[in-house]
């Protein structure tokens, strides 16, 4: 094997790492992607944060239900109303 076929090895080597290195960096930055990459990165950024702001939804939802007394006293008195009993 020749000096030539080594350094070409390398050079192949250091291109496949430096196009994976610029592919993470794009897709990070937004910088460098074609159009149809920047579109999917944004629904993909888009269904994430959707994703965060549901989960943050149902944890006040479920610590509402939990601990407040307007609730409790809504649904008591609401209760009774609707089956008939006096409170």
């Amino acid at each position: 094997m020749s000096t030539s076929d080594n350094r070409d090895k390398d050079n192949s080597g250091d291109l496949l790492s430096f196009e994976t290195w610029r592919r993470k960096a794009a897709s990070i930055t937004g910088l460098g992607l074609s159009p149809e990459e920047a579109r999917k990165r944004r629904e993909i950024r888009d269904l994430q944060l959707q994703s965060a702001d549901w989960e943050k939804c149902e944890k006040w939802k479920k610590e509402l239900w939990q601990n407040s007394a307007f609730l409790e006293q809504f649904f008591f008195h609401s209760n009774a109303l609707l089956t008939g009993e006096r409170y």
